[in-house]
């Protein structure tokens, strides 16, 4: 799922794919997904679907339907409850 380039503060974090924790180890779905990423720590949201410098082949291979940055670590059941609300829009099924 991250490469060894990944920061730190998003690789010790956690990951959740349609509701369920992942590992960081597992690849990203091929389908539709509702993606939640939870970072230790303040990271840099600026490069969108594009690693470090924009070197070919490495970039996001899919669609985005929502993207939600938040300031501020959610919790557990705000987690749940983004996903929920999220997979009830997009026809997702979330656990």
């Amino acid at each position: 799922m991250f490469s060894s380039y990944t920061y730190s503060n998003i690789k010790d974090g956690i990951v959740r794919i349609n509701g369920v924790v992942a590992a960081t180890t597992d690849k990203f779905p091929l389908q539709f997904a509702i993606i939640t990423i939870r970072t230790i720590g303040n990271v840099s949201f600026n490069t969108i679907s594009k690693d470090r410098r924009n070197q070919l082949n490495r970039t996001w291979n899919g669609d985005h339907a929502e993207i939600l940055v938040y300031d501020t670590p959610l919790t557990d059941e705000q987690i749940t409850q983004m996903e929920s609300y999220l997979g009830e829009k997009w026809g997702i099924e979330t656990i």
